[in-house]
């Protein structure tokens, strides 16, 4: 059953933060090769607690 999921179908969004030494941008490369319709975007002049609430809101809506 773990490996039963392969693909992921649906459209998804990863918001990276550009200075985040817990999960930095680069933990997102290779996505796309699981995750059919994948948009990355990373916010920048933010670490891992983003404080930029703007930014990250503004890709949501979009």
């Amino acid at each position: 059953m773990a490996n039963a999921l392969t693909r992921i179908e649906v459209p998804s969004l990863y918001i990276g933060a550009e200075n985040d030494v817990i999960l930095p941008p680069s933990s997102a490369d290779g996505m796309e090769d699981f995750i059919t319709d994948l948009e990355k975007h990373t916010v920048m002049d933010s670490g891992h607690w983003t404080q930029q609430g703007k930014k990250p809101g503004k890709k949501l809506i979009e």
